[in-house]
């Protein structure tokens, strides 16, 4: 069920209706949208006199830690507790369960209804609600029109997180994906209360030493290809351990790449695991590369995608280059 079906908040209201226990996730590495949107929609549901439970995959990282108190957030331990108690489980900022990490399996298999809200296209198909509007600036856009929809007040505590998922994901009003109404929600939330410069801060504004060191060590990865048009650079394993970077160090590394002068294609591979390498893409322009995403089993937006291959560096390099290459020559790419 798509967001602009005529009765799809309805049916919504239906399950906040009738059931009061949730079980709420979004995607493994989360950023501020995945952040952002499961915080705004607990604490609507927590007016709403509803008992929720936050769960993920994985602990956020300390960017994150002034947007919540700890007890908010369960970190899943598989095997420990399969929430079989919860009515609905509810997947926020990700369209396919395995996204959740270990969560996924957890939320596919479980007997509750299910829901899906999210910005992202995805072909899968979804026993459930599915509210998906992929030209939406971020996940907390549609859970700012829910609340208007179901009439909630728009508290400080609901803004913060809707705004933190505007800023990532539009880069702070600056992507294509910047509207009007990413605007006018802005407006909203500092009208809420939200300071700016709190929610900026610890997500832009505050680099680590051993960030600051992986970084330098990922520049000299830098390549461009296919005239100038599509750069590439890399982390491996080993420069996380050399540097004392932490897992989550890395985010933003994509979008330097298309920063490049001339590139029209950003490609940043990093090494998560011996044989497991995550690729992002990103472009400018008309360039599409969820194309190339999908080709790759993974998805994502025009210009910001990603996938997870199996292989070794340069083994996938290789392949993802030569994606290009032929997207290049056939135009597609330019």
């Amino acid at each position: 069920m798509r967001y602009y079906e005529k009765n799809v908040w309805a049916k919504l209201k239906e399950y906040l209706d009738a059931y009061s226990r949730f079980l709420i996730s979004s995607h493994i590495r989360p950023d501020g949208d995945a952040i952002g949107s499961a915080l705004a929609f607990k604490r609507m549901l927590e007016g709403m006199g509803k008992d929720v439970i936050w769960v993920m995959d994985e602990d956020p990282g300390r960017m994150f830690d002034r947007f919540y108190a700890a007890e908010e957030l369960v970190i899943h331990q598989p095997e420990s507790n399969d929430f079989a108690d919860r009515d609905v489980v509810v997947m926020l900022d990700a369209g396919e369960w395995k996204r959740l990490g270990n969560v996924g399996k957890l939320f596919e298999n479980h007997p509750g209804r299910k829901v899906c809200i999210d910005h992202h296209l995805t072909s899968d198909e979804f026993a459930g609600i599915r509210i998906a509007d992929s030209k939406s600036p971020s996940t907390t856009v549609l859970l700012y029109r829910l609340l208007n929809y179901l009439g909630l007040e728009f508290t400080l505590s609901i803004a913060e997180p809707i705004y933190l998922g505007l800023i990532v994901d539009t880069q702070n009003f600056h992507l294509p994906n910047t509207t009007e109404e990413a605007h006018r929600i802005a407006v909203e939330c500092l009208r809420a209360g939200v300071k700016p410069y709190q929610v900026y801060e610890p997500i832009f504004g505050v680099n680590s030493f051993s960030r600051l060191r992986l970084m330098a060590e990922v520049f000299r990865t830098l390549e461009v290809f296919f005239d100038g048009k599509v750069g590439l650079m890399y982390t491996t394993l080993e420069m996380f351990e050399r540097t004392g970077a932490q897992p989550r160090e890395d985010e933003g590394f994509s979008d330097l790449v298309r920063t490049v002068e001339g590139v029209q294609v950003g490609i940043y591979l990093r090494e998560d695991s011996a044989g497991t390498i995550k690729v992002s893409w990103r472009s400018k322009g008309q360039n599409d590369v969820a194309v190339s995403a999908k080709r790759f089993g993974g998805g994502g937006h025009m210009r910001a995608a990603g996938s997870v291959i199996d292989g070794t560096l340069e083994q996938v390099r290789t392949i993802i280059l030569d994606d290009m290459e032929k997207r290049v020559a056939a135009g597609e790419i330019g």
